[in-house]
C-alpha cells in the first residue's frame, strides 16, 4: 500500500505541474497566473475546511462518509 500512496502522491503533484509547463508553452501564459490560482485554491480551503468542522459541530451538516446518508447536503454547503 505505501507504494501505491507514493504513486499516488506523485502523479496529484506531478501532473498539475507538468501539465502547467505544458500550457505555459503552448499558450504562453505567465507563471503569475498559475501562482494567482494555486493561491486562491489554497485559501479557499484555509477557510472552507474550518468551516466544514463548525458546521458538523453546530449540526447543520452530518458527518461526512462513504455512507453518510446527506452526502450530496454536505458537498453544496
Amino acid at each position: 500500500m505505501t507504494v501505491l500512496y507514493a504513486i499516488t502522491v506523485t502523479l496529484m503533484i506531478g501532473v498539475p505541474i507538468l501539465l502547467a509547463i505544458a500550457f505555459r508553452r503552448r499558450f504562453r501564459a505567465l507563471w503569475l497566473l498559475w501562482t494567482a490560482g494555486a493561491v486562491a485554491f489554497f485559501l479557499s480551503q484555509v477557510f472552507h475546511l474550518p468551516l466544514n468542522n463548525l458546521l458538523g459541530r453546530a449540526g447543520l451538516i452530518s458527518p461526512v462518509g462513504p455512507d453518510a446518508p446527506n452526502l450530496l447536503r454536505t458537498a453544496i454547503v
